[in-house]
């Protein structure tokens, strides 16, 4: 594992403005859906989870794969996280979002986010927060979760855009507003 990765200067002001708006639809009283899809080992759902684990309008749902190809235990030790830090409103998911069902080339199971969570169950809270770091798949995840995205009112994104830059074009092309870009490395979209 890239050391980078675990330090807690990595994407450090991301991080701090993601909390900030989330927070923010907290204290209004929001309730809000997290997907941290590409959660790794839990950096930022572990982090969100404690840092506001006295609101009760908040739930984190988790998708990371493992792939035996490249001996990754990355969820193992996401809900190693989960446990040390005693948090109950976070969802862990073992595998990874796409726009198919299955096993990818990598052997990385998928599966779309329209047929994982229904739309009744995304419209039961005001926001949608889909934060998605899976290196350069994004958009076959949000392909994967188009009858979502399209019929969620309140929907955020926090997506990594440094890998796969056409990720800016799509989101463009499908209605997403560029809220903010503080680091390199993710932008924040809203639709």
């Amino acid at each position: 594992m890239n050391s980078t990765i675990v330090s807690l200067a990595f994407e450090r002001s991301d991080k701090e403005l993601l909390f900030k708006i989330i927070g923010n639809h907290l204290k209004k009283k929001r309730k809000v859906l997290f997907l941290d899809v590409g959660a790794h080992i839990g950096v930022y759902a572990v982090t969100l989870g404690d840092r506001f684990r006295r609101y009760k309008n908040l739930k984190i749902v988790t998708f990371e794969p493992d792939s035996d190809m490249f001996l990754m235990i990355s969820f193992a030790l996401m809900k190693k996280n989960v446990a040390i830090n005693n948090l109950r409103n976070i969802s862990l998911n073992h595998y990874g979002l796409g726009n198919h069902e299955g096993i990818n080339r990598i052997g990385v199971k998928v599966k779309k986010l329209d047929s994982v969570l229904t739309q009744k169950y995304i419209n039961s809270y005001d926001v949608l927060f889909n934060k998605i770091d899976i290196e350069s798949h994004e958009i076959n995840a949000l392909k994967g979760a188009q009858n979502i995205l399209k019929n969620t009112k309140n929907v955020e994104l926090m997506v990594e855009d440094c890998v796969n830059p056409k990720i800016i074009t799509y989101l463009k092309k499908n209605r997403f507003t560029l809220i903010n870009k503080v680091s390199p490395y993710n932008s924040f979209w809203r639709k």
